[in-house]
């Protein structure tokens, strides 16, 4: 994750109140993963950032949950959905190089590798200096 896990509720509470009320806004929209059963359950987040003509994603996931297909469906939805809007012709993500899960979520939603990108992230749960990222996009040419 590019960022630390909350660890105590006040800054969560704090995180999610901002988050709730700057959706939409400057772009960005995130969006809460559930199971329908039991009652909505949330499982993860999915985060859409769009800038000019591009829609940039970030998800998260409870580890319970990897591999039962959840974050690519979430994933292709806002890719196919931004995709339909006439302003955006790409739709990227990134993840670090070890993170074979997040590269396989990408790819099942119809993403492309697309590059390697040096030093390119801080992942603080691992190290403080810029990590190597792939990105991963899907286009849609005029």
């Amino acid at each position: 994750m590019v960022w630390q896990p909350h660890t105590r509720i006040d800054s969560f509470e704090r995180w999610l109140d901002s988050t709730i009320k700057e959706f939409g806004t400057n772009g960005r929209s995130d969006y809460v993963i559930t199971l329908s059963e039991p009652e909505d359950e949330p499982i993860g987040m999915i985060a859409m950032r769009i800038t000019k003509h591009s829609a940039e994603f970030g998800y998260v996931l409870r580890k319970s949950c990897w591999g039962l297909g959840y974050a690519p469906e979430a994933l292709k939805s806002l890719v196919d959905w931004a995709l339909s809007q006439s302003e955006i012709y790409r739709a990227w993500a990134f993840c670090h190089v070890a993170n074979n899960r997040s590269a396989r979520v990408m790819e099942k939603a119809g993403l492309t590798r697309e590059a390697l990108l040096r030093a390119w992230c801080v992942y603080p749960n691992l190290a403080p200096t810029p990590q190597d990222v792939l990105t991963y996009s899907k286009v849609r040419y005029a």
